[in-house]
């Protein structure tokens, strides 16, 4: 295996690259300034893009018996923030719809982010008042 990398660091690593890919293409089409609001819906935007064509790539893969995606590799680009592509993905292909403990550490995961907007929310808006 010496030379060859790990599927989980192949795919960690494409879906890292083409989320900030994305994120920058998205930043430039908009003219939007360096700001960390902007960055952040330019980064939402991108993790959930990428994790809708990630669960269709992978169930591509299924379907023809190839290689798969990690399920850490799935559960990774949702917890980057790609929640709502992975959802709708799971839909739209009927992909890791039926595997219960992926569908455990999948609301898991969405559970906590909601809770951390509501938090965050919280912190910006009504705390400082």
């Amino acid at each position: 295996m010496a030379g060859q990398m790990r599927p989980q660091t192949f795919h960690g690593a494409v879906a890292l690259a083409a989320s900030l890919l994305l994120t920058f293409l998205i930043m430039l089409l908009f003219r939007a300034e360096m700001e960390w609001k902007r960055l952040l819906v330019s980064w939402l935007v991108s993790v959930n893009v990428v994790a809708f064509v990630y669960y269709g790539y992978d169930k591509a893969r299924a379907k023809a018996s190839r290689s798969r995606v990690p399920e850490a590799v799935l559960h990774g680009i949702a917890l980057a923030g790609g929640t709502l592509g992975a959802y709708v993905g799971m839909r739209v292909f009927r992909h890791k719809t039926i595997k219960g403990s992926f569908r455990v550490v999948f609301w898991v995961i969405a559970v906590l982010q909601v809770l951390l907007m509501i938090a965050a929310l919280y912190r910006m808006y009504w705390k400082s008042e």
